[in-house]
């Protein structure tokens, strides 16, 4: 929406409009600012979703991993996964 000189507004829908930000931040006012949606980590919007500025519209993603199940990775993969996983259980609590 955007405001004329005798204050009056102006709302307009442009067509094929792209956005990129670089941070949470501003991301999270590109969607306040009604831009567009957007998946977005629990800490950045908790205050938004208490105060009633933003709702969710999306479900909740999980943690998808893909990797090799052979090589020298392999122990390190498996702490990775485990701590993720410690740390989804311990966010269930």
């Amino acid at each position: 929406m955007a405001l004329h000189r005798d204050g009056t507004s102006v709302s307009f829908q442009p067509e094929n409009v792209r956005l990129e930000v670089d941070t949470n931040t501003s991301c999270k006012s590109a969607v306040v600012a009604r831009f567009g949606v957007q998946q977005l980590p629990l800490s950045e919007i908790e205050e938004g979703l208490a105060s009633g500025q933003l709702v969710r519209v999306l479900p909740e993603v999980g943690i998808f991993a893909v990797w090799p199940d052979i090589g020298p990775q392999k122990s390190l993969t498996r702490k990775l996964t485990n701590f993720f996983l410690s740390n989804q259980a311990a966010q269930k609590i």
